[in-house]
């Protein structure tokens, strides 16, 4: 059995289809598992799923606990969500068992292998990331959503980096060209689509890359980083195209756009 919430959420059993949940009782599933090992509280699910909690929230919300508790049982006996506490409630299942977790798994795991192993690893992470997940609309979940795009975003962008420094680089052009087309003020994308350009043998576009990016982010009042420097001064230095680059880590994605 799989919990999948990236996209819309359900409940994956290989012994067949679980119960089909309602809209509400899919964004409670959604809560519980991005928010798994922690538990959440009546009170709490009740400020996340709705802007003015009617005064029959607690029953509802006790509702939707019993119908997506019956879905996971339904896909496996003994599944189920578990009480902690007088009122808080938590995911009963260990990490592997839901998409957020084979994904979080996938991507400590490539950070462990060489750029092209590790490109082929995330690209099957990203498969299973289909949306972002399904998650109340209302303000009180507006971090939660925030939190979790930004996350999908730092997925694309460690394949991306991977594809780059691998034996391959211009399989992460046409994606990176489109992303910071979409996007000209990410300058990690930029950083990549620089780089993934010069080690293709690019140089000349390279350079038009990375005055496109200072460009953009000039226009703005921002400076350009110091990577973008380095990402440029790669270009200019004679070294053969084919010397593998170093990717955009991670941690300068997280510094670039803070949580």
């Amino acid at each position: 059995m799989v919990v999948r919430v990236l996209g819309t959420a359900g409940v994956d059993s290989p012994a067949g289809p679980a119960p089909r949940l309602e809209r509400k009782a899919r964004e409670l599933l959604s809560i519980l598992t991005v928010r798994a090992p922690s538990a959440v509280t009546l009170d709490e699910l009740g400020l996340l799923l709705w802007d003015d909690p009617p005064p029959s929230a607690v029953k509802t919300v006790r509702a939707h606990l019993s119908r997506v508790r019956a879905a996971l049982r339904a896909a496996e006996p003994g599944a189920g969500l578990e009480r902690v506490g007088r009122d808080g409630y938590r995911l009963a299942l260990e990490p592997e068992r839901t998409d957020i977790g084979l994904v979080a798994a996938a991507r400590a795991r490539a950070r462990r292998l060489p750029p092209d192993e590790a490109a082929a690893v995330l690209a099957e992470a990203r498969e299973l990331w289909r949306a972002d997940p399904e998650l109340p609309g209302t303000v009180a979940a507006e971090a939660l959503r925030q939190g979790w795009h930004r996350e999908r975003r730092l997925l694309v962008q460690e394949h991306l980096g991977c594809l780059a420094a691998g034996s391959d680089p211009g399989a992460a052009l046409a994606e990176l060209e489109q992303l910071t087309a979409a996007d000209p003020l990410d300058e990690p994308l930029w950083v990549l689509y620089v780089r993934a350009l010069h080690r293709a043998g690019r140089q000349t576009e390279a350079l038009r890359a990375a005055a496109t990016a200072r460009a953009a982010l000039v226009d703005v009042g921002l400076d350009p980083s110091a990577a973008l420097h380095e990402a440029q001064a790669e270009v200019l230095r004679p070294a053969p195209p084919s010397r593998a680059a170093p990717a955009v880590t991670v941690d300068f994605l997280r510094q670039r756009h803070p949580e």
